[in-house]
């Protein structure tokens, strides 16, 4: 493909380089996803195409951490080429799809038995009282049309009886098979908005009755490409069924690369796409042929490939046209749209109304993309789906539960980010969306099926370093975790993280009364009794032990085997604290907490920690957000507003 100018030059599009590149980064899965689905106007799903990219820190779009390998290239190439043909053969996205399940768990009774090494492998083995439960959050509230296909196992009891639940009420039978038969459900169920729990539950039997293989589920979707027309946006002169004639081919290939390399500020250079098209159709390849595999080519080349920064010393319309990606980027992990680059354009990025730009790009539905990302990450969001906690020892930990853990982080986060919030409520707020399973754990009251708002006790919980979200995530299977809850708070919060352990460290003792260790501080403090940890782990472990009222998944507890708990500390900083009430008070009065944030958002948006160089700017920033009573619409409002965002000469 075309290379990239990086020599100064003047662009026809109007503003001029000063002679560099300021930055060149890698793409994240995550963000080519997104420029699928804006270029190809589908729906892309790349997180099982493409390996999950490394961890730098607390993100994954580090500059020091992405890199091309052959393998990454050998299944970009075969996604990207799936998702090319999906599109070329797609004349309208349908206003109804299918929903493939998120998430299975055994979670009504005891365990299933089957005694026959061949359904071990199967997961979703029914017993006595036993349900596969799936949480569903549709889009829309109406019709859906439920499919289950299941079979009998060779413990099939004749008085077993399997139905089908939607939030505990029945919506269809499902008749008993046979041994080794092979069953069908078919039914249509009505579905609110929001979250809805679907059950396949057998009872009344006394051994293994039904296995599960198959779930679906089809119904509205909200998508914004729902009756859009992926054809026609990539081949608006050839009917579906058709051959292009080469120069609709031609004229097609063009316009989708001005497109795709727009974001890189690409001189419009397209003699290699045609030529690449032009070669394949002198080789014997049909027309719709070589069109594909040029548009395959223009999604693999360096202009798509790569986030491309340059810098400019005025402000013309190449350099609204980058500011408009990089905008999107940030806030919806995705090129700009053709409306967005417009109003850039049409305004300069010099007369921008930042603060409204930021409003208007957080109150689209596409911004959900800037919680799933930069806050997930900076807050380890995710952690609660993969944590290994002891179902064993503690029963309630379920799929639902976990599914419910991280559903209230997301509340708490969004209520927190929004227009006018402080952002250190996200250390003082009271306020809980729980589903009965939580609102269990909460012993609080649940007044519905799904998630609703309660009030948390403000004694026991304020802040999200109090939700069992974090709290579970931050533990070990069988017990809490002090020092890996104080490295969270110094990591992620206050950005004053320990240096890195030396190898061999032993973990933490399981908890034993008859050693001498019933309690987490019991354990704790036997390590920190050695001289050659205390420097590193007396803050963090003083931090940790002040959540030990919360257990393994985050409950409520006075006592530990017996002996009441210490939840006091002390660290220079702040004096003498208790509990982690007293604890999110104190870290949201930290100013560490202020330019915690500033350095985690900015290490997000530029791909790399802030060097020495930076430190003025980020200094500067964090005074901002200060200013702004902690509203991190103000803080990105002033980060967009940069020289080193908008591109301006430094």
């Amino acid at each position: 493909m075309a290379a990239t100018a990086c020599s100064g030059t003047e662009d026809s599009a109007g503003g001029h380089r000063d002679g560099g590149v300021e930055s060149v980064r890698r793409a994240t899965a995550s963000s080519l996803e997104g420029s699928l689905q804006e270029l190809l106007r589908i729906e892309v799903d790349l997180s099982n195409e493409l390996p999950a990219d490394p961890l730098h820190g607390a993100f994954d779009n580090q500059l020091a951490a992405l890199r091309f390998s052959p393998g990454w290239l050998i299944d970009a190439e075969r996604a990207f080429s799936a998702a090319v043909e999906r599109a070329v053969d797609t004349e309208i996205n349908a206003a109804r799809r299918t929903v493939q399940p998120a998430m299975y768990v055994r979670s009504v009774g005891g365990e299933p038995s089957t005694g026959d090494e061949g359904l071990l492998s199967y997961p979703w083995a029914l017993g006595v009282n036993d349900a596969v439960r799936w949480t569903f959050s549709a889009e829309l509230s109406g019709t859906y049309s439920l499919s289950l296909r299941y079979f009998g196992s060779e413990f099939i009891d004749e008085h077993g009886v399997c139905e089908v639940r939607v939030d505990g009420l029945k919506v269809a039978d499902a008749p008993a098979p046979a041994l080794l038969e092979w069953k069908t459900v078919a039914s249509d169920v009505s579905l609110a908005a929001g979250d809805n729990v679907i059950s396949f539950e057998c009872t009344g039997g006394s051994e293994v009755s039904a296995v599960l293989d198959v779930f679906t589920l089809e119904g509205p979707a909200a998508h914004p490409l729902i009756g859009v027309s992926p054809r026609r946006g990539l081949l608006p002169c050839a009917a579906l069924g058709e051959e292009p004639d080469d120069d609709c081919a031609r004229q097609a290939l063009v316009s989708f690369t001005a497109r795709a390399w727009e974001a890189a500020g690409d001189d419009a250079s397209f003699e290699r796409p045609i030529a690449l098209y032009d070669e394949l159709r002198a080789m014997g390849e049909g027309s719709m042929t070589a069109f594909k595999s040029s548009i395959v080519a223009v999604l693999l080349s360096p202009q798509h490939l790569n986030h491309v920064y340059r810098r400019w010393t005025d402000t013309g319309a190449a350099a609204a046209k980058q500011f408009a990606h990089r905008v999107a980027l940030l806030f919806w992990n995705r090129p700009a749209d053709a409306a967005l680059v417009s109003d850039v354009v049409a305004s300069g990025v010099a007369n921008l109304d930042a603060g409204s730009l930021v409003r208007e790009m957080l109150d689209d539905p596409r911004a959900s993309d800037f919680v799933e990302t930069f806050v997930s990450q900076w807050l380890g969001l995710n952690w609660i789906r993969t944590v290994s906690i002891s179902e064993e020892r503690f029963p309630a930990f379920n799929a639902d539960l976990r599914h419910a853990m991280r559903e209230e982080l997301l509340h708490l986060v969004r209520g927190a980010i929004s227009a006018e919030s402080d952002l250190r409520q996200l250390l003082t707020s009271t306020e809980a969306f729980v589903t009965p399973e939580l609102a269990a754990l909460y012993d609080v009251e649940s007044t519905g099926e799904g998630a609703t708002p309660v009030e948390l006790d403000p004694h026991r919980r304020a802040g999200i370093h109090t939700r069992a979200g974090i709290l579970a995530a931050l533990s070990n299977p069988q017990s809490t975790h002090p020092t890996r809850r104080g490295h969270w708070v110094l990591d992620r919060l206050l950005c004053s993280s320990p240096p890195p352990p030396p190898a061999n460290i032993p973990p933490l003792a399981e908890p034993s009364a008859e050693a001498g260790l019933a309690t987490g501080r019991d354990r704790t403090e036997r390590h920190l009794s050695d001289g050659n940890c205390i420097s590193c782990h007396i803050e963090m472990d003083t931090i940790g032990l002040t959540l030990e009222n919360f257990d393994a998944i985050g409950r409520w507890r006075d006592e530990e085997n017996g002996v009441t708990i210490d939840a006091s500390g002390s660290v220079p900083e702040w004096g003498d604290f208790a509990g982690g009430v007293d604890l999110g008070r104190r870290i949201a009065e930290d100013p560490r907490f202020a330019s915690c944030v500033t350095e985690q958002l900015f290490t997000y948006v530029f791909g790399a920690t802030p060097t020495e160089d930076e430190a003025d700017e980020v200094a500067e920033l964090t005074r901002a957000f200060v200013a702004s009573e902690y509203r991190l619409v103000a803080l990105l409002t002033a980060l967009i507003e940069s020289p080193r965002f908008t591109g301006a000469e430094l």
